[in-house]
């Protein structure tokens, strides 16, 4: 039996058989989803600090810059993971 996109052998010996690169796809995309997974919390938690404090004095107050720029780095997080993610899968 073979895959029937690529023709790859699936069962060898009654085993299911995986290629290497669908294995190694597989491991590179869970080390990005973790950063991501990690961006979008920094992201949700910079926001839920920032609007609370930004009421509380704007930008004057040092608690709202920190929210921001959890924000901020949470976005950026964020993008390096889906850009991680497509570079790694060529």
């Amino acid at each position: 039996m073979s895959c029937p996109k690529c023709g790859n052998p699936l069962k060898q010996d009654g085993n299911i058989k995986l290629s290497d690169k669908t294995q190694t796809i597989q491991l590179t995309n869970k080390k990005w989803k973790i950063v991501k997974l990690i961006s979008i919390l920094l992201f949700i938690l910079g926001w839920v600090i920032f609007f609370p404090a930004f009421g509380k004095g704007g930008f004057q107050n040092p608690i709202s810059g920190l929210g921001f720029s959890l924000g901020i780095l949470g976005l950026f997080g964020w993008f390096v993971g889906k850009i991680g993610a497509w570079w790694s899968n060529k």
